[in-house]
């Protein structure tokens, strides 16, 4: 014979009078479990050239479908519909579609991070404000080209910004980027405060990186600008903030603007 439930009680007093006016159950809370965090690392790397073969297919055809779909259709399921795989092989390298948005995601970052780098590095170091402007508008346009040829770029792009555990992959790349340009700046500007010129290259970056995603989504032309004519403000902008840095006024460590 099983135990039967009796439920705990609490009396509840009138303490003005100090009786008992009524006794009510206790209902026992319970703690709501927080839901597990989605896995976003790749479950294994592909290491033989078939399995990278497989491995970047998968990404390929996950690039069709954001191109023509939006992210929230975007699954394992269709991966599987559109390249005739089974499940199992992409869950051998996918936990979940969020791991393949990342990977995706990186790949994107690592384009954008290339061509800018490469730009850099190619470039004879500005001697003027001129010279600082042309090479900000060259990365832009580079960087606006290679991200709108990628497929799947602009749902790719929606999902850094929206999803809290992608946005580290975004960061990561301004890091990197903004590391570089700050060596940059340092070059151009040898007698800036360094602490500015870190400040200016993360600045800038993020600035013409909200530029990027604005044409590539087509926001710009929605609004009725043209993408070469934002792209050129932006360059004088950001050419022109950049070329104050080595001013004789702004020079001086820890001086403000």
């Amino acid at each position: 014979m099983s135990a039967k439930f009796e439920p705990a009680y609490h009396a509840f007093y009138d303490y003005e009078s100090r009786t008992r006016v009524a006794e009510m159950p206790v209902i026992a809370k319970t703690r709501r479990k927080r839901p597990a965090r989605a896995t976003l690392e790749t479950k294994a790397l592909p290491m033989q050239a078939r399995s990278r073969e497989t491995f970047d297919a998968i990404l390929n055809f996950a690039a069709e479908i954001l191109a023509l779909e939006n992210s929230k259709t975007f699954s394992i399921n269709a991966i599987c519909e559109r390249s005739g795989m089974t499940p199992p092989a992409v869950y051998r390298y996918f936990p979940n579609k969020y791991a393949v948005l990342k990977a995706l995601a990186e790949r994107l970052m690592q384009a954008e991070d290339e061509t800018a780098l490469n730009i850099m590095a190619s470039s004879p170091l500005p001697r003027s404000e001129s010279d600082v402007i042309d090479e900000v508008r060259e990365r832009i346009e580079n960087v606006v080209a290679i991200t709108a040829s990628f497929p799947g770029s602009v749902q790719i792009l929606r999902a850094l910004r929206t999803t809290p555990v992608m946005r580290e992959v975004r960061r990561a790349s301004t890091t990197r980027v903004a590391a570089r340009w700050f060596e940059r700046l340092r070059r151009i500007f040898p007698d800036s405060d360094p602490a500015r010129l870190r400040r200016a290259a993360w600045f800038g970056l993020e600035v013409s990186t909200q530029l990027i995603e604005l044409i590539v989504e087509g926001q710009c032309r929605a609004a009725g600008q043209q993408d070469e004519a934002m792209i050129e403000e932006i360059a004088a902008m950001l050419g022109r903030y950049y070329w104050q840095l080595g001013s004789p006024e702004f020079t001086a460590s820890g001086k403000d603007i």
